[in-house]
């Protein structure tokens, strides 16, 4: 087996990321959004001793569990990678690789509880980040900073993706100068949303000290939010893949959003992990 071979193969068993797994001559083959039982022509990516990589070509047999993802960035973007498996059978999915992981690593063979489903599948998450380039706004590719330009996330909260939307109208319009981690220049990196309760924290990363006309989006996000929203800037200068730098500064709102859960009540600065 080499790189650019074509191939045939079964899919035997399913990854810690739900890419399909099968195996070749003991190299055991990771093949993205290939499913349990499917037979799918191959296109060898990379070989190491071991293992290898690899992507569709064709899938000659399908699937009963594998449905039509609804967004149209799916196996573009890196942000997802299992919309293309029915929800009922990703949670089986979800509790066989928490169970793999601690036999695995852990040498436990525990007896792991189903996977709890959730309310929604879509329109959940409520915290989203967007890297920016010369390619516009939207998600990396998977394994790379090869920009994709989304319009929009299916899984972002409804209030994350009106912010994300207008951030992207304000960008348009104004032309903003986005940042280019190659010659670590322009201006705005990373924009981050999140929604705590009924109110909304929009973050601009920027590598420098200001964004031109900043008081139109203030003006924008008014128009939408009313008085629930708060607009930070945070400055990154540094040549590094984090995202965040050290110094956040509120623009308009509050310093930290309120929020509470089983009795504890928590504040929320565009800097916290929660």
């Amino acid at each position: 087996m080499k790189k650019n071979d074509i191939i045939n193969v079964d899919i035997i068993d399913i990854g810690s990321n739900g890419e399909g797994v099968a195996k070749v001559d003991d190299i055991v083959i990771f093949i993205p959004f290939a499913l349990l039982g499917e037979n799918v022509d191959i296109h060898i990516l990379k070989v190491n001793k071991k293992i290898a990589f690899a992507k569709i070509k064709k899938i000659c047999k399908k699937s009963s569990i594998r449905c039509d993802a609804p967004c149209p960035y799916f196996t573009k973007c890196g942000g997802c990678d299992i919309q293309h498996i029915k929800y009922d059978e990703q949670l089986k999915i979800k509790t066989q690789i928490v169970k793999t992981a601690l036999k695995k690593y852990a040498r436990l063979n525990y007896d792991v509880a189903p996977c709890v489903a959730s309310e929604s599948c879509y329109n959940y998450r409520n915290k989203m980040q967007f890297p920016c380039s010369n390619k516009g706004i939207g998600m990396f590719a998977k394994n790379s900073h090869n920009l994709i330009d989304i319009q929009s996330c299916p899984l972002s909260s409804k209030m994350c993706d009106t912010a994300y939307s207008i951030f992207r109208r304000f960008a348009k319009l104004y032309n903003l100068s986005f940042y280019d981690e190659n010659t670590h220049t322009g201006v705005i990196r990373n924009v981050l949303f999140r929604q705590v309760s009924d109110s909304i924290a929009i973050c601009i990363v920027i590598n420098g000290k200001k964004v031109d006309n900043i008081d139109k989006l203030i003006d924008l996000y008014s128009g939408e939010f009313k008085d629930k929203f708060s607009l930070y800037y945070n400055i990154n200068t540094r040549k590094t893949n984090a995202i965040l730098g050290d110094k956040t500064i509120c623009l308009c709102g509050k310093d930290a959003l309120k929020e509470q859960s089983f009795g504890i009540t928590y504040y929320i600065s565009p800097n916290s992990f929660m």
